[in-house]
Formats: structure tokens, C-alpha cells, sequence
């Protein structure tokens, strides 16, 4: 039965990737636009509306808003569905887009790289949001969806206000938010399964990262357990005091700890089996 759905799924659904005869080399070719994003200071993301071959962002270590997956979280889908794209790529740090709209209402064309014939054109985005920001003010609101439309609200701020999924932990001092010299944030350190941020506030605020809130996620701040709390549905802030801060954050889901846990068990009990078949033959 196992083998029957194999084949299955190999020769109907994925038959026209699985039977794929171009070589990745050619599919994956580094164009000037490709060595262009590649050339960008970071982090930074880029948006595609399905133009360059899937996986191309791990191919060519981008950073993409597509992922590398077909699934995606429930919550993450509905902002991409329900709001508007200039929002959704600000909130995600996008710095380009490459579309099939010959018009961005938040991008400057760049048109050394787009292909007007074939609907491909590339966009710088004017006005990009940062990875990580301090904010001072919070609004609480659990309803994803009453959120994603606060979030469109063209009177809305994303950089000065978060809106969080649950109370935060601390009291916030509006009256930081907005002066100058308002705290700096600093990516020290940058893999899969860890972030390294510095960071210098002058007062209790949040940090708030483009970063997507999963579980498994667990972060120290100064050596010690700190809460990771949702914001703006999709993302993670971090509650801080005022003061200079290092901000840890780790990916360690309980599953992979069960997943080694019951890997130790079976081998434990497969050589137990072993032996004790091995005294049985003596």
C-alpha cells in the first residue's frame, strides 16, 4: 500500500516536477538580477508574485516571502490574502519586489531588470520597514481579524504601534516613542535557528522584529528567559527594560526533543531485542 501511494504521488500530482528534465544549473542561472539582490546590504526580504523558480531564495541565499514550502501558516495566509500588499511588505521588510503589475504603488521601477513583454518587472521599495524596531505603545487585540484591518488602516503606524495578541508584561512610555535618539536595535548574529540582536532602549519598550511568531521560538534577554509575544498577528516582540540589551532567540520545538527521545527509546529497545535473543540462542 505504501509503495502503491509512492508511485501515486510521483507520477500524478508532483509528475510534471518529478519528470523535470531541465538541470538545476540552467534552472537556477545567476542573472545580473540575482548578483544585484545578492550585492544589497541586509537583512531584507524580497517579494515575488511567482515569476523566478521555486526555492530560488535558499538557492540563492535571499531572503524571500514565498518560503520554501507550498504550506503556510493559517494566520500568514490571511495577511496575504486580506490586506493590502504595500502593508504586508512593509511589515515583512521587503526592500524588492519582483511583480507581474507594471504599476507598485509603494515601489520605484528598476527598469535595467524588469521585462515589460513578459509581465516581469522588478521594484525598489521606497519606503521599506526595518527588521527590527523599538516601540513604546501597544494595542491589545486577540481578534486576528479586527487586527489585520487596524493594520490596513491608512492612519496606522506599524512603526510606532504594535498590536499585540495579548497584554504585554510591562507598562510602555508613549512619551519615548517618536523623540530622538528613541533606542537602537543591531542584528550581532543571523542563522536559521538563532538571532543575536543588541539592543539600547531608554525606556521599557518592545522589540519588535519582521520576524514570524512560531512555536518552538524561545528567547533570553540578557541570559535570562524572556516572553516572545505575538504582534501584528504574524510577528514577535520582545518586552524590554530600559537600558543596553542582548536578546537571544533560539528555535527549540518540544518536538524535536520528543522526536530524539523516542529515536534513543527504539534503538534502547531494539538492542535489548538483540540481546535478548542473542541469550536466547546460547
Amino acid at each position: 500500500l505504501v509503495v502503491g501511494l509512492i508511485v501515486l504521488d510521483l507520477f500524478t500530482v508532483n509528475q510534471g516536477v518529478d519528470l523535470e528534465r531541465a538541470r538545476a544549473r540552467d534552472r537556477f542561472q545567476v542573472t545580473p538580477l540575482v548578483q544585484f539582490l545578492q550585492s544589497q546590504p541586509g537583512p531584507f526580504r524580497v517579494w515575488d508574485d511567482g515569476l523566478l523558480p521555486g526555492h530560488w531564495g535558499t538557492v540563492w541565499q535571499i531572503e524571500e516571502t514565498g518560503g520554501i514550502s507550498p504550506l503556510r501558516l493559517e494566520r500568514y495566509q490571511a495577511m496575504m490574502e486580506t490586506m493590502p500588499g504595500h502593508v504586508v511588505r512593509r511589515l515583512l521588510n521587503v526592500h524588492f519586489a519582483i511583480s507581474r503589475q507594471h504599476e507598485l504603488p509603494d515601489g520605484e521601477l528598476l527598469p535595467e531588470f524588469s521585462r515589460p513583454d513578459d509581465d516581469f518587472y522588478v521594484y525598489r521599495i521606497q519606503e521599506p520597514g526595518p527588521r527590527a524596531t523599538l516601540v513604546y505603545a501597544a494595542e491589545v487585540q486577540p481578534d486576528d481579524a479586527l487586527a489585520r484591518r487596524r493594520l490596513a488602516d491608512p492612519g496606522f503606524d506599524p512603526g510606532a504601534v504594535a498590536i499585540l495578541a495579548t497584554e504585554p508584561p510591562l507598562s510602555l512610555d508613549q512619551a519615548v516613542q517618536g523623540a530622538a535618539g528613541q533606542g537602537t536595535a543591531r542584528l550581532a548574529e543571523s542563522l536559521p535557528n538563532r538571532l543575536v540582536w543588541e539592543v539600547e532602549t531608554p525606556a521599557a519598550g518592545l522589540l519588535l522584529l519582521s520576524e514570524i511568531y512560531f512555536p518552538g521560538w524561545q528567547a533570553q534577554v540578557d541570559g535570562q528567559e524572556a516572553p516572545i509575544l505575538r504582534a501584528d498577528t504574524v510577528l514577535r516582540a520582545v518586552p524590554l527594560d530600559a537600558g543596553t540589551h542582548r536578546v537571544v532567540m533560539t528555535f527549540r520545538p518540544w518536538t524535536a526533543a520528543a522526536g530524539l527521545a523516542m529515536s534513543i527509546l527504539t534503538l534502547l529497545l531494539v538492542l535489548a531485542g538483540l540481546a535478548w535473543r542473542n541469550q536466547r540462542a546460547k
